[in-house]
């Protein structure tokens, strides 16, 4: 699963794949180092641990679209 991050400061869109992202203290923007906040981060891994867990049993089908609220 990669989650595709566009950052609010320079609008620069980058991916990151879930499994790496658990290996990560902090995450930044690599084009402004506008930082990831820790309850973001937190939350993009609780999803991609449930949703491996959904995909792998085959039950639903999954895209997430998103813009800031």
């Amino acid at each position: 699963m990669e989650f595709l991050l566009t950052c609010s400061c320079c609008s620069q869109t980058f991916g990151m794949d879930a499994r790496h992202l658990r290996e990560k203290e902090h995450l930044e923007c690599p084009n402004c180092a506008n930082p990831v906040s820790k309850e973001l981060c937190q939350a993009l891994i609780s999803l991609a641990k449930c949703w491996s867990e959904i995909v792998s049993e085959r039950k639903w089908q999954i895209q997430i679209k998103g813009t800031a609220i």
